[in-house]
């Protein structure tokens, strides 16, 4: 194809061809010269093309010539079935070498070329691609590949309000490497009370519950859905402590969102932002999904009555539960479904162009029951309930929520809620895709089955704190599409790059959807950076069903960082990942809870211990400093949820298990530094990536057990 960095072959288009099979090509030809510095000509003739190979660009749908082929049986496009399929195929072209770069559909020729991009040496990540060194002569390998996805629904979910920072450009490019990756669904996120769309009831429109100083897209530190939280941020360089000097601007939202000043203003820039990333993500074959929650929570100014009364649960303002989307509404009020009613076909009437619309059941169901219209529903709670589990059989599961048999009869009258939101919305839009998803409660899905029309798709989201696999409750539904939501990022990761593919083993994501049948695998991603491998790992399980961490890591981190870089890479991601299932796949458990003052968490509530006078029992204090995890509350989270999973860990007091935490990460980057020698040059900048994060975590692990070790000793 290319010699020398002169071109000897050419890139093939049917001359009928579309825009998209033109970009198609053009992406062909954009990659090789990367590759050699080589720019192939793209011709509509083959006899027109120079001496060299040919790469044939189209199924038979848009390319004649492929189409002949095909007819004569040259060519076998019988076996792409699903949408997405694609072939790549070498054959003889009077004489001259071919590869046939085809799908059943344009999104599977796309794939298709994305594929022999790949198998030139291009490594697609979800922040970028790795561009393998320059060699000046290409020939195309030997090609016999044909392929189809073993998911429907191939994608990540966003929630703005966590990566409110991203503007236009950057989901242009984050669609952009889904496409490459060869996934399809980009799920977008947002909590009740955000500014894409404008919810009413009773002509009043619902308020944001999102900070002004972001632009209204940052869940809000002192909102007053919320109130005073640690998950929360203003959305401002000021509250940035390190690397503050790296923001130009004061508000760190896209550019689209800086002059936002007013509510009315946030709305008028949302809506067209949210409708131009639909647009975009079509031209890139990937559907857009819109889903908000938390069912039943609303923006405070539409909350009525009963959702003020006082149960003396959160003493901010008259609400009794609040969250980032706003005040539930007790199950049994009629506001709830009205409201709700109306902020759905709001989203479906806004967005008409979008795939799919649906709504999230809330993560902790609210406790109404001092309510009386909501004590009213308990038969529709009883007769939900016969097709739930025992809460033992739950707990069995290695489910650690919910707590008590009460729980889940408010669970089901959540389920009761959502059946009766779906029900109204479809008569009032009867095309619309719907979905409902639950939040860790995989328990309800096959009674959610029972409520809804077949039609409508149920996920749930797993959670990576449970004590194995969720799996099973997707078995035994059927005729209907069910998503699994995995973690690809969890809240508390900021610290360090989360390796989840042994989870991903544990909780059978894989392999359990595939015996499920289940049609999708969208992974959460609250940030990118440091996501890669895992989503990466999900987005090649949603292709082949036997990936597993093993063969994962043992495929793509040769073609990352070479192969003579391999055996100590491998080595290293596997230690990773073995520290990752030690931090429970979910950093601030330990993390957070340790850096925050270096204060066991229950004497640290309402304590600021850099004040000088803390308020505090000095012997308690040292108590907690001193004692091993079956002792300390320090380790509350880890010992009432996952304790027994971690038995190695339970003896050592928080100075020695820190040692033992830094001694991993020490090793891992002893690994990565001995490979880097041997890492080609455009791979660099990631391994100098993973090094700088792992040896961030060795620092602050030695740092937190040397602090607990002079606590110990100063005492």
């Amino acid at each position: 194809m290319v010699e020398n960095g002169s071109p000897r072959g050419a890139i093939h288009l049917d001359a009928a061809a579309d825009g998209f099979h033109r970009f198609v090509a053009a992406e062909i030809q954009r990659y090789i010269e990367l590759l050699t510095g080589g720019l192939l000509p793209i011709v509509t003739e083959p006899g027109a093309a120079p001496a060299g190979g040919v790469i044939m660009v189209g199924g038979p749908q848009a390319n004649d010539t492929v189409g002949g082929l095909a007819a004569r049986g040259a060519l076998d496009l019988g076996g792409l079935t699903a949408d997405g399929a694609y072939l790549l195929k070498s054959i003889d072209l009077d004489g001259r070498g071919c590869v046939v770069v085809a799908g059943r559909d344009d999104t599977g020729t796309m794939y298709a070329a994305y594929e022999l991009l790949e198998r030139l040496g291009v490594v697609f990540q979800l922040t970028g691609d790795i561009v393998p060194e320059r060699k000046a002569t290409l020939e195309l390998p030997e090609l016999d590949v044909a392929a189809a996805p073993a998911r429907k629904f191939r994608g990540v979910h966003v929630w703005h309000a966590y990566t409110w920072n991203m503007g236009m450009q950057d989901y242009r490019r984050l669609i952009d490497q889904l496409a490459k990756m060869k996934m399809n669904v980009l799920e977008f996120y947002w909590g009740m009370g955000a500014p894409w769309v404008e919810v009413f009831h009773d002509g009043v429109r619902g308020e944001l519950t999102t900070t002004p100083e972001s632009g209204y897209l940052a869940v809000g530190r002192d909102s007053r859905s919320w109130g005073r939280s640690v998950h929360t941020t203003t959305g401002t360089r000021s509250e940035v402590r390190v690397g503050r000097e790296c923001f130009p601007h004061e508000r760190l939202c896209g550019e689209e969102f800086q002059e936002v000043g007013s509510e009315d203003e946030a709305f008028a820039v949302a809506v067209p932002f949210l409708r131009e990333i639909i647009r975009y993500a079509h031209r890139r074959c990937v559907q857009v999904w819109l889903v908000f929650g938390e069912l039943p929570f609303v923006s405070p100014n539409l909350a009525p009555q009963s959702a003020k009364v006082d149960h003396g649960v959160a003493p901010s303002e008259s609400h009794s539960y609040q969250r980032y989307c706003g005040v539930a509404v007790p199950t049994g009020d009629p506001a709830a479904l009205d409201i709700w009613e109306a902020a759905l076909c709001a989203v479906i009437e806004t967005y008409p162009e979008a795939d799919s619309y649906g709504v999230w059941a809330p993560e902790h169901s609210p406790d109404f029951d001092d309510d009386e219209a909501t004590r009213a529903l308990r038969q529709e709670a009883t007769t939900i309930r016969e097709h739930m589990p025992s809460l033992g059989e739950i707990h069995g599961g290695g489910n650690f929520t919910p707590n008590t048999d009460k729980d889940l009869e408010f669970d089901a009258m959540q389920m009761h809620l959502a059946a009766e939101l779906i029900g109204r919305v479809k008569r009032r839009h009867p095309d619309a895709r719907l979905g409902v998803t639950l939040l860790f409660r995989g328990y309800l899905m096959r009674a959610l089955d029972r409520l809804l029309p077949k039609d409508v798709w149920i996920a749930n989201m797993e959670d990576c704190g449970n004590g194995g696999s969720q799996m099973d409750y997707y078995r035994g539904i059927a005729g209907r599409d069910l998503i699994v939501i995995p973690r690809i990022v969890d809240d508390g990761c900021e610290l360090h790059m989360q390796m989840n593919a042994t989870m991903y083993d544990r909780d059978e994501i894989v392999t359990g959807a595939e015996a499920a049948g289940a049609a999708g695998i969208i992974g959460q991603l609250d940030k990118e950076r440091g996501g890669e491998c895992s989503t990466r790992f999900l987005a090649d399980g949603c292709w082949d069903a036997g990936v597993d961490a093993q063969s994962f890591y043992t495929g793509y981190l040769p073609r990352l960082y070479g192969t003579d870089a391999a055996p100590l890479v491998v080595d290293a991601y596997r230690l990773l990942e073995a520290a990752e299932r030690d931090l429970v796949w979910w950093g601030r458990s330990e993390i957070f809870i340790s850096y925050h003052d270096f204060s066991p968490c229950k004497l640290r509530t309402g304590v600021e211990l850099r004040d000088g006078r803390p308020d505090i029992d000095r012997a308690e204090l040292e108590r907690a400093i001193e004692a091993s995890w079956d002792d300390s509350d320090f380790w509350f989270w880890r010992r009432t949820a996952v304790g027994d999973q971690h038995g190695h860990d339970r003896p050592l007091r928080p100075d020695a298990l820190w040692r033992r935490r830094a001694g991993q990460y020490r090793a891992v980057v002893d690994l990565l530094r001995q490979a880097r020698p041997q890492v080609p040059a455009g791979s660099l900048a990631e391994l100098d990536y993973v090094i700088f994060k792992t040896e961030s975590l060795f620092n602050l692990s030695q740092l937190l057990s040397d602090v607990h070790s002079w606590a110990r000793h100063a005492k």
